[in-house]
């Protein structure tokens, strides 16, 4: 009986130790699906994580930097691992000399087996961005939220040009902020020239989640820049990796804002630099025009509360003279050449934010100015208001039912300011966008080729394109071919003297109208099927719009009810 009792005994100890043993080899084989093996690029004795990137359906992605040398690239697994590539067991620190890109492998990590494929950019800088609690989590909970961050900044070729140990990483946009891919800023401790842009502390990370082409905001900075405008922002790709983690293609570019290598005015002589915006504005930065428009101060922080009124009356004169019909050539108020330039730019990127949202202006020598140029990402025909490359845009002063914009439309409508935009056209822009542009848009092209293929790969099916109906998908061919479409049009419109009436129409409900321009008595011809199957009301007369009819005058069409 006492043998019986202490062979039970015996068992039940070999069951639990058998168990216990069971329990650390399922722990060991059984490793959760986020531990994943962590690759490391080097140069310049450097060493930067690159994490893998699930993407949920079976799929996972190395995305190497430019700079990274697979030759060189090693890899880590975690402790007491079992991992296997290719039914070869991944060693701490093994070497990946052997690998190659694009081509798929199989990743298996305890009991799961997933594609691993290695893509590689290519032209492209790259900037690796660590966050002080190693994730993005509070960033993205809280835009106004700042994380410290150490940043590391390395050419195409792997030649470091900026590193800091303290920086600050913040969200902002509005609309942009809600998409998944979203923009940032970063705030230095020191003064960083980066990618030999000039010194300054802030940088915005433009992540151009509107624009599948990458294209509309490096495009507008350089064209303005060609043409000559006072200051215009630079922006330069970069390939972005938050805590090792490619994050996409993302353009980094200068903040506009203030400062002896920026914007250079002077606030303590009473200069300032305001932006007209459709968005929320902190009542102490705000400024509201007698007709109800909202403008941004933005060096609110430098000026007394008496200076404030008087840079809002001074805003006031400014929008006066705007809607006035006074021959603006001489009116010292307003520099008239700036406000020209940056219509025309506006209207050739067809953006249908210009007037509204982003459309900064600035008071320096006595006189307003408008610009710099910002925020681009949703022209060059992407969303349904621009589509239409034959069409105005920027001067239609109702581009919905509930946003009215009459600074562009008086602007246009005034005999001097449409004479100046002529002459400007055909002397400084014509030549840039006839001799330029194209060749322009092929060098971008090239340049970022393999960089937007990852971020294509990174955020398939998780921009907006897929979740709004507003946006449209483009490429680099698709862009260029609008360009030379627009281009055509305005200079049939501004060279040739051809007279255009624009004519509405409201495709969601006052949310979304495509425009088309048709010569003054002629009758408008639509291919639209979703337009021609539709009967149109007149919005200012109620009448049925017939088709036939010659069209003398602009007009906003609005859906029959019946």
């Amino acid at each position: 009986m006492g043998e019986t009792l202490k062979m039970k005994r015996k068992k039940s100890i070999a069951l639990l130790c058998a168990t216990l043993l069971g329990i650390i080899i399922f722990c060991i084989l059984c490793v959760p699906a986020e531990v994943r093996p962590v690759f490391y690029v080097y140069n310049q004795n450097n060493q930067e994580k690159i994490q893998i990137y699930d993407a949920g359906d079976g799929n996972n992605y190395v995305f190497l930097p430019a700079y990274a040398d697979i030759e060189q690239m090693t890899v880590s697994v975690p402790q007491h691992s079992q991992m296997m590539l290719n039914n070869v067991r991944i060693d701490n620190e093994m070497s990946c000399r052997n690998l190659a890109l694009e081509t798929p492998y199989e990743l298996k990590v305890g009991n799961e087996t997933v594609k691993l494929w290695f893509y590689q950019s290519k032209n492209i800088p790259a900037l690796h961005i660590d966050t002080e609690t190693g994730s993005m989590d509070k960033i993205h909970e809280d835009k106004r939220y700042e994380e410290a961050v150490s940043v590391s900044l390395y050419t195409a070729e792997g030649k470091l040009d900026f590193a800091q140990s303290t920086a600050l990483l913040t969200g902002r946009g509005n609309t942009t902020w809600t998409y998944n891919k979203r923009p940032y800023t970063l705030k230095l401790l020191d003064d960083g020239n980066l990618l030999n842009m000039g010194n300054a502390k802030k940088w915005v990370l433009l992540a151009n989640a509107a624009d599948q082409s990458h294209l509309n905001n490096k495009l507008v900075f350089d064209l303005a820049k060609r043409v000559g405008m006072e200051w215009s922002p630079e922006g330069e790709y970069v390939d972005v990796y938050f805590n090792g983690e490619y994050h996409g293609l993302y353009l980094l570019a200068e903040k506009v804002e203030i400062s002896s290598d920026r914007l250079d005015i002077k606030p303590n002589e009473g200069e300032f630099l305001c932006e007209m915006t459709s968005g929320e504005v902190e009542a102490a930065k705000l400024i509201r025009t007698k007709n109800g428009r909202n403008c941004e101060l933005h060096n609110q922080e430098m000026v007394s509360a008496e200076q404030m009124k008087g840079m809002a009356s001074l805003v006031d004169e400014l929008e006066s003279v705007i809607l006035s019909d006074a021959d603006l050539t001489t009116v010292d108020l307003l520099d008239l050449d700036s406000w020209a330039c940056r219509y025309i730019i506006d209207e050739i990127a067809a953006n249908v934010d210009s007037d509204r949202d982003s459309s900064y202006f600035y008071f320096a020598d006595g006189k307003f100015h408008a610009g710099p140029v910002w925020d681009y990402d949703k022209g060059f025909g992407n969303c349904q208001q621009s589509r239409n490359p034959w069409s105005f845009v920027a001067n239609n002063y109702k581009r919905s039912a509930y946003s009215v914009l009459p600074y562009y439309h008086a602007l246009y409508h005034n005999q001097s300011f449409q004479k100046r935009v002529r002459e400007i056209f055909h002397e400084q822009f014509l030549p840039v966008l006839e001799e330029q542009m194209n060749d322009a848009i092929d060098k971008l092209v090239e340049e970022i080729q393999a960089a937007e293929r990852m971020d294509n790969l990174r955020w398939e099916n998780q921009t907006p394109h897929e979740q709004s109906s507003a946006l449209i998908r483009t490429n680099p061919e698709t862009v260029k071919s609008y360009i030379n479409a627009r281009v055509d049009f305005l200079k049939s419109a501004w060279i040739d003297g051809k007279e255009y009436c624009t004519v509405q129409f409201d495709m969601k409900n006052g949310w979304e109208y495509v425009n088309y321009a048709v010569e003054k008595e002629l009758c408008l011809s639509v291919s639209d099927e979703n337009i021609n199957s539709v009967d149109w009301i007149n919005t200012a007369t109620g009448e049925q719009f017939d088709f036939k009819q010659p069209i003398t005058e602009d007009l906003v069409l609005t859906k029959s009810e019946e």
